[in-house]
């Protein structure tokens, strides 16, 4: 179910948004790979990423950003251990209750991904970018590669992106 692909772009991630500024204790982590899961990055469950959002203790002056990369289904489903699944109902809520009406951005790498951006995830103060439709599959999640298609393409891009469209567009062409 974890591949590095996950993990090496949740590392890198991490390294460029502290690259433009954001504080490491402003940054939490979690992994469905247990030899990634010690330390401050926790193992990814629904009650961790609650409690991880919860503990960054938004205020108003602040924004969320969430980057998700993993496995997605048809269903729209975000796998997560042990055999729970993240939908767009349960990530709304989380993002309601730990973000509230704050800017935020949320990155969503799977296939199938695009479930994350309708419905109940729409609000005015929510930029969503995903890897795929809501009906189709991403590519590059292969324990040969180092990141997804999507995440290398949002890696490569973001360094230099001065907006959230212009990023999207980026990525997307």
């Amino acid at each position: 179910d974890s591949i590095n692909t996950f993990d090496n772009a949740r590392h890198k991630i991490k390294t460029l948004l502290e690259g433009r500024g954001v504080e490491s204790n402003n940054i939490r982590m979690l992994s469905v790979n247990p030899d990634e899961a010690i330390g401050e990055t926790l193992p990814t469950t629904l009650e961790n990423m609650t409690t991880s959002l919860d503990k960054l203790g938004v205020r108003s002056s602040d924004a969320c950003l969430v980057h998700m990369t993993s496995h997605g289904s048809h269903d729209g489903f975000f796998y997560i251990k042990p055999n729970t699944k993240l939908t767009p109902a349960i990530l709304n809520k989380m993002l309601e209750q730990t973000c509230g009406d704050q800017p935020t951005v949320v990155m969503v790498s799977a296939c199938y991904s695009g479930v994350f951006a309708e419905g109940e995830m729409q609000k005015p103060n929510r930029v969503i970018l995903t890897a795929a439709r809501n009906d189709r599959p991403s590519f590059g999640c292969s324990p040969g590669e180092t990141y997804t298609y999507w995440d290398g393409c949002l890696i490569q891009e973001l360094p230099g992106a001065t907006s959230w469209k212009g990023l999207y567009d980026s990525i997307s062409s």
